[in-house]
C-alpha cells in the first residue's frame, strides 16, 4: 500500500499515468482489467478491441476498435503511455495459420514506436509457456523456469519465441511473461481444465489411469493480480517469469474433479512412468505422450513469488468447484421445442434419467409441465413471431449444449382444400420459426460450441402428393441444415435427424390414417434414444432413421423416372395413410 501510494503522489506530480491494453479473451481477461481499474484510480486506460465484448463502463476506460495488424495508425496514443499490456494473441491451433500475423508482427511494431518513446517505463507482454518445449538433449527430470533454454516445435511457439526475441533486443524496458496452464470460472468448453471435468462426467476411462507426470496451473484472478503487480514495480524490469502457482498431476486432478463431483473416492489404476525410455525418445513423440508419463512442460519460478510478492494464491483443490458449476454437463441446457408430445417428450424424460438441465417450449404444456427437476419451460405458440424473439430473448441468458429444433406442423388435404390459414401456419412453423430460432440464438450457439439438431423428416424424400406443403418445408430444412453443416465447421456441430413415421399426435393432427394403431410405426422412445446418441458421438452428422421396408421401397424408387416415383407415392399415401 506504501508504495501503490508514492506512486500515485509521483505521476499526479508528473501527469496523469497512462496505460494501454490490447486484448484477449474477455472471460480470461476480464478479472485483470477489474482489478486495475480499481487499483489505480488516477489512471487513464487505453484498449484496443476488435468486438464489443468488453461490458465494462467507466469514464477513464477509452475503447478502441482497431485490429492488431492496424497498430501503427495508434501512433500518437501509445508513444505517450507509460505501461503497455501486450496481451492479445492468435491461439487458434492449426498448420495452416499465419502466426507471425498476430503474434509478431504487432508486437514488433509496437516496440518500433515505443523505441521512440520518452515515457514508457514498462513493456509487459504475455508470452506462453509453450515457448520453452524441450530440446533432445534435456534433462527430463529437471522443471523448466525461467532460464530454460526455448526449443519450440510449433509454428505457434515460434511465433510467440520470435516476438520476445524482438523485445529482448530493443532499448525498451520489458518484463515477459509466461502463463501456464490458466483456469477460471466459465472455461472454453475445449479448455484443458474444463475438458478433464467433462471427461469426469462421461466417465471416460482415462480418469481411471495414475498417470504420474504434472502440470502447472494458475487461477486467473492470480494473473491478474501479478499483472496489476507490473506498475511501477522496479525489480522486474528487463526481466523474464513463468506465472505458476503450483504444480499438480494429471491424476490428481481427475481424483479431485471425481470426489467433488461424486463425493468418494475414485480408484485408479497405476501408470509406469518410462521416465528413461522417454528421455531417449521424447524427440520423437507427440507432445501428449511426452505429457501423460513426465513433467515436460512442468515447471517452477521461485523468482515470480519474489518480485510480485506473492504470498497466497487460489488453490486448485479448494476452488475447481467454479469450473465444475459453469461445465457443459452440469450448467447447460438442452433446449427443445415443441416438447409437450411425442418424440420430444420422450427425449425430455430420457435427458432427465441422463441428469441434463432442460428448456422445454411449447404452447400446451399439460404434459411438461409434469417435468419437474431442474428444468425451465415456457409457453409459447412459436408460430406467431413475436413469441419467436420473446423467447429467444429469455433464453439468452443461459448456456446452451443443444438445440433441438423441432417446430412442425402439416395437414394431409388436397392442396386445392387447404385453407390459407393452413398453408400460413405450416410455413411459418416448418420454415420461419426453423430459420428465425437458430439466428436469433446464432451468436449463443457459436460463443457455447453448441450442437444444433434440425428435425427433418422421411417425407423430404420424394414429393408427397397429398402433403405437398409439408414435404416440401421438411426438404427445405433439410437442404438449409446439411448447408449450415458446412458453414458453421469448426463452431458448432450441425446434426440432421430424419426419421420416418413415428407413433405420435402427428398422425392425428395431419389427418393421417394410423393402420394397426401403429404398430408397424417408430416408436417415440426409440426415435429419442437415438437422437440423444447422434449428439452425444458429438459428430457432425445427417441421420436418417427408416423401417428395412422403407429403406429398400426408397431404394427401389431412387432408379424410377420421376413421374413414375411421385405417382406410386400418391398411390401408397392415399391408399395406406
Amino acid at each position: 500500500m506504501k508504495n501503490f501510494m508514492k506512486f500515485n503522489i509521483k505521476h499526479m506530480q508528473q501527469g496523469q499515468i497512462k496505460i494501454f491494453i490490447t486484448w484477449s479473451s474477455w472471460f480470461v481477461w476480464k478479472p485483470f482489467l477489474k482489478k486495475i481499474l480499481s487499483k489505480f484510480v488516477n489512471a487513464k486506460f487505453y484498449v484496443l478491441v476488435n468486438n464489443s465484448e468488453i461490458d465494462l463502463e467507466d469514464s477513464r476506460l477509452e475503447k478502441i476498435n482497431c485490429s492488431l495488424s492496424d497498430i501503427s495508425s495508434l501512433k500518437d496514443i501509445i508513444i505517450n503511455c507509460n505501461y503497455f499490456f501486450h496481451i492479445a494473441a492468435n491461439a487458434t491451433f492449426g498448420d495452416k495459420q499465419d502466426y507471425d500475423v498476430i503474434n509478431y508482427i504487432p508486437t514488433k511494431d509496437i516496440i518500433d514506436i515505443l523505441k521512440q518513446s520518452k515515457v514508457i517505463e514498462n513493456f509487459i507482454f504475455i508470452s506462453t509457456i509453450w515457448v520453452l518445449d524441450r530440446k533432445k538433449s534435456d534433462n527430463l527430470k529437471k522443471l523448466l523456469n525461467a532460464n530454460s533454454i526455448p526449443s519450440p516445435t510449433s509454428k505457434y511457439w515460434i511465433s510467440k519465441l520470435k516476438a520476445e526475441k524482438y523485445i529482448l533486443s530493443s532499448w525498451v524496458p520489458y518484463t515477459i511473461i509466461r502463463p501456464t496452464w490458466i483456469w477460471w470460472p466459465n472455461m472454453r468448453r475445449k479448455s484443458h481444465i474444463n475438458e478433464f471435468v467433462s471427461m469426469i462426467y462421461k466417465k471416460s476411462i482415462l480418469m481411471k489411469c495414475n498417470f504420474p507426470w504434472k502440470v502447472s496451473l494458475i487461477h486467473v484472478e492470480d494473473l491478474a493480480d501479478i499483472l496489476c503487480n507490473t506498475i511501477d514495480n522496479k525489480k522486474i524490469i528487463n526481466k523474464i517469469y513463468i506465472a505458476e502457482t503450483e504444480s499438480i498431476s494429471i491424476w490428481e486432478i481427475f481424483k479431485i474433479i471425481s470426489e467433488k463431483i461424486y463425493n468418494k473416492n475414485l480408484k485408479q489404476i497405476f501408470v509406469p512412468r518410462f521416465q528413461w525410455l522417454l528421455g531417449k525418445i521424447h524427440h520423437m513423440l507427440p507432445l501428449v505422450i511426452n505429457n501423460l508419463f513426465v513433467d515436460y512442460l512442468c515447471a517452477l519460478d521461485v523468482w515470480l513469488k519474489k518480485d510480485f510478492n506473492i504470498k497466497d494464491y487460489i488453490k486448485f483443490k479448494d476452488n475447481i468447484n467454479e469450473v465444475i458449476d459453469t461445465n457443459i454437463n452440469n450448467s447447460w441446457y438442452w433446449i427443445i421445442t415443441w416438447a409437450n408430445n411425442g418424440i420430444w417428450l420422450s427425449l425430455a424424460n430420457l435427458l432427465i434419467k441422463k441428469w441434463e438441465k432442460l428448456i422445454l417450449i411449447d404452447k400446451e404444456i399439460n404434459n411438461i409441465d409434469n417435468i419437474k427437476w431442474n428444468n425451465i419451460i415456457f409457453r409459447k405458440d412459436l408460430s406467431l413471431e413475436n413469441s419467436i424473439f420473446e423467447i429467444t430473448n429469455q433464453v439468452n441468458k443461459y448456456k446452451i449444449k443443444v438445440l433441438v429444433n423441432n417446430v412442425w406442423t402439416g395437414f394431409k388435404w388436397d392442396y386445392e382444400k387447404l385453407n390459407l390459414e393452413q398453408i400460413r401456419l405450416t410455413l411459418n412453423v416448418n420454415i420461419t420459426a426453423n430459420i428465425l430460432i437458430t439466428k436469433v440464438l446464432m451468436n449463443n450457439l457459436i460463443r457455447d460450441g453448441s450442437t444444433i439438431v434440425n428435425i427433418a423428416s422421411s417425407a423430404w424424400y420424394f414429393p408427397l402428393p397429398w402433403m405437398s406443403l409439408y414435404a416440401a418445408s421438411k426438404a427445405f430444412v433439410l437442404s438449409r441444415s446439411r448447408a449450415l453443416w458446412i458453414e458453421l465447421k469448426g463452431k458448432c456441430k450441425v446434426v440432421t435427424f430424419s426419421p420416418s413415421w413415428t407413433n405420435t399426435n402427428f398422425q392425428k393432427v395431419a389427418n393421417v390414417k394410423k393402420e394397426d394403431s401403429g404398430t408397424w410405426l417408430l416408436t417415440p422412445d426409440f426415435v429419442a434414444k437415438k437422437i440423444y446418441q447422434s449428439v452425444i458421438k458429438d459428430k457432425s452428422s445427417f441421420i436418417l432413421l427408416w423401417w428395412v421396408k422403407v429403406q429398400i421401397l426408397m431404394l427401389v424408387l431412387k432408379f424410377l423416372p420421376s413421374k413414375i416415383t411421385t405417382y406410386i407415392q400418391w398411390v401408397l399415401f392415399k391408399t395406406m395413410r
